[in-house]
């Protein structure tokens, strides 16, 4: 008799089974969990560099920004002190055109929501609160520049009737939010502001998206 009882003879002992019945991959590598295959080793027994993402992003699908959106970091400081220089100067330029022109109009409401919401989620990227803080600027941007040109326009009428009166004298004595409110009842006009409002809101998801 040679001594030969099969494979596996010649001195070494023979493989067990994996487990689940199957056998140990080559090089000694060992099956994963549920049958799945164990990563292979590189060269000079290094095993492989992990795999990216999905969409060419990190392991885990994510971008190198992380989970709210890639490219640049999210700047939530930043996006709110800007929204709120933001809704200064749109919110100034709106009250000017209201006391200027001595009307209120209303589809101005809109552009300077649009403003408001870019730079906030210029500078916020796709953080889920940039909307919600967009449209809380707009909202009192939006009022604060209508109230207080209804005010300087009421100024301007007792001006220009010989009756000097300070712009405190018209907030105290004078019912501006009374009036304020019977411009909104107006439906164009309400539902334009009310759109200026929704607009930034809307800017700002955009915004965040596109960076």
């Amino acid at each position: 008799m040679s001594g030969y009882n099969g494979p596996g003879n010649y001195g070494a002992p023979q493989q067990q089974p994996g487990p689940y019945g199957q056998q140990p991959g080559p090089y000694g590598q060992q099956p994963g969990p549920y049958g799945q295959p164990g990563q292979q080793p590189g060269p000079y027994g290094q095993p492989h560099p992990q795999q990216p993402g999905p969409y060419g992003g990190q392991p885990g699908g994510y971008g190198p920004g992380g989970p709210y959106g890639a490219g640049r970091p999210v700047r939530v400081g930043a996006a709110v002190g800007l929204g709120v220089l933001a809704t200064l100067v749109a919110g100034g330029a709106y009250c000017g055109l209201i006391a200027g022109t001595d009307k209120l109009y209303a589809w101005a409401a809109i552009f300077a929501g649009l403003v408001i919401g870019a730079v906030v989620g210029r500078f916020g990227g796709r953080h889920p609160a940039m909307p919600v803080l967009a449209v809380v600027l707009a909202a009192v941007g939006i009022f604060v520049a209508q109230y207080f040109g209804i005010a300087f326009s009421v100024q301007n009428a007792y001006n220009d009737h010989g009756m000097d009166i300070s712009l405190s004298d018209v907030l105290d004595k004078l019912h501006i939010f009374d009036a304020w409110k019977e411009e909104m009842k107006d439906g164009s006009k309400g539902f334009l502001t009310a759109l200026g409002v929704v607009a930034a809101g809307g800017a700002a998801l955009g915004a965040g998206r596109s960076r």
